[in-house]
């Protein structure tokens, strides 16, 4: 505001240049100048008295400032700010509602956890204070879990199913021994070691998240179909080594009749008291896996 120390009543004010004035006369007048600007002011009085004064409105500048854009990342990531400037001697002052205390540079490393309005303050002698802001986006957190369908049969595979909410991933396993494919959501695992596979999901952004799940090799070293238990240490019972859980053995007569049942079989049957001939087993792993065959009895 411009405005003149008191005069006679009835005196009047004509201010000049009018550019960026709310009115050319009057004791007080708004200046809102483009640039600085010296506005002169004639003072007259109700006897003809003139008298003149001078008043300066400087203008600063807003320094000229880029400011990094818009950018998107992974939860947990990091993303860099930056204000440039061709103007020496600025200082750029960074604030956040949340996360981030007031940070001076030129560039800034954050790491929000949710998405982030980021505002920089430029000050530097000579200039008005200029203030600009840019938004930092956080993908949502990738959910992945891998489903395990165990082999149905001895010697089969596994199949591993990777699942997510969310759409258009791709997927790749690691590692390759005993996999069909490392590829894609779903893959056939036949281990011939307990191994532990890793799926790495990537969304269209780059944003990854991982699952694991162990398998082990689901298939019989020894499952006969006839023992011959006389006592010379050869074939005596029947044998099945299934890797890796304990397994549940029932035997049952060609009748139907359950003959020998153990929970957590040790290769300890050998038809002790039955006669020769056919009998039929099931067997079963704590996993829920079965498998269903006969063996002969030969005395």
């Amino acid at each position: 505001m411009l405005s003149v120390a008191r005069q006679p009543t009835g005196s009047t004010y004509q201010w000049s240049p009018a550019a960026g004035l709310d009115a050319p006369n009057g004791p007080r007048v708004f200046a809102r100048p483009a640039v600085s600007t010296t506005y002169h002011v004639l003072v007259t009085s109700p006897t003809g008295c003139q008298r003149r004064d001078s008043a300066r409105v400087e203008v600063l500048l807003r320094p000229a400032v880029q400011v990094s854009t818009h950018q998107v990342v992974c939860p947990g990531a990091s993303a860099l700010l930056q204000a440039r400037s061709p103007v020496a001697g600025l200082t750029h002052t960074w604030t956040a509602y949340q996360g981030l205390a007031p940070t001076v540079g030129d560039t800034v490393r954050v790491r929000p956890a949710t998405t982030t309005l980021y505002t920089v303050t430029t000050t530097g002698p000579g200039y008005c204070t200029r203030q600009d802001t840019v938004s930092i986006g956080v993908r949502p957190s990738l959910q992945l879990r891998v489903d395990v369908q165990p082999a149905s049969q001895p010697g089969g595979p596994a199949q591993l199913t990777a699942t997510s909410p969310v759409a258009g991933l791709t997927y790749q396993w690691a590692p390759a021994a005993g996999l069909n494919t490392q590829l894609g959501a779903q893959v056939l695992a036949t281990p011939l070691a307990p191994t532990t596979y890793t799926v790495t999901a990537t969304d269209a952004g780059g944003c990854q998240a991982q699952a694991s799940v162990e398998i082990h090799p689901y298939y019989l070293l020894v499952l006969p179909n006839i023992i011959t238990p006389n006592g010379d240490h050869l074939n005596d019972s029947f044998q099945v080594t299934l890797l890796p859980e304990p397994v549940a053995l029932q035997v049952y007569s060609r009748w139907g009749r359950l003959v020998f049942e153990q929970a957590n079989y040790h290769d300890s049957w050998g038809a002790a008291g039955l006669a020769a001939g056919t009998y039929y087993y099931h067997l079963r792993t704590v996993g829920g896996q079965r498998w269903q065959g006969w063996v002969e009895v030969v005395r």
